[in-house]
């Protein structure tokens, strides 16, 4: 059985982003789109739907799943009118696959990368992977060795995992600087042992 599919019409006109950086964290919505007539004959909560759709379509580079997916991934509480998109001109049907074919487009992708662009995708997932805060326990105990074990990295974790990946006031942009950082710090040094009394 066939499975229809959608795409929002002029994805590519509208919107464009750098493909190295993955899923986008934004789309655009042009204002002239205040003036398109067909926006205007939509009701609020409509413009609130197609606005849900355009972020949903975002994923996938314009393609939307199957129209009893869109809804629940989009956490619709009114009824969805495709059709009435459809006609407007927002969003256009494409081509018709078998259920079977109509899997996670990401498995999908996966089975037609090369292997230069799975490289490509890991490089790019790992350097995100190194940025993001917070760092991952592991990644932190590699970089201290290889800055030559100046960092206890337990501690150092420890450290920023109670005070909320805080630096000073503000969060913590880089946990590399950090770590740098933390080498020559007051809080790096071994607390010296308390002397101890002897009683004759």
């Amino acid at each position: 059985m066939g499975v229809i599919m959608y795409r929002v019409k002029n994805w590519e006109q509208w919107q464009s982003y750098r493909k190295d950086r993955g899923q986008p964290p934004w789309i655009k919505i042009h204002r002239c789109v205040m003036r398109n007539p067909e926006w205007v004959s939509l009701t609020d909560a409509e413009r609130g739907q197609l606005v849900s759709i355009w972020l949903l379509a975002a994923d996938k580079n314009g393609e939307l799943p199957p129209e009893k997916s869109i809804a629940k991934l989009c956490f619709f509480s009114s009824p969805l009118n495709l059709n009435k998109f459809i006609e407007l001109g927002f969003v256009e049907t494409y081509g018709l696959q078998d259920d079977a074919s109509v899997t996670s487009q990401r498995r999908h992708d996966d089975a037609n990368m090369t292997h230069q662009s799975r490289v490509e995708k890991s490089r790019v997932e790992k350097s995100r992977e190194d940025k993001s805060i917070p760092p991952s326990l592991e990644s932190v105990t590699e970089y201290c060795k290889e800055r030559g074990g100046k960092v206890t990295p337990e501690r150092w974790y420890d450290h920023y995992s109670a005070n909320g990946w805080m630096c000073g006031k503000n969060k913590m942009k880089d946990w590399r600087a950090a770590v740098r950082k933390w080498e020559t710090s007051e809080f790096n040094k071994t607390p010296a042992e308390p002397e101890r009394k002897v009683i004759i």
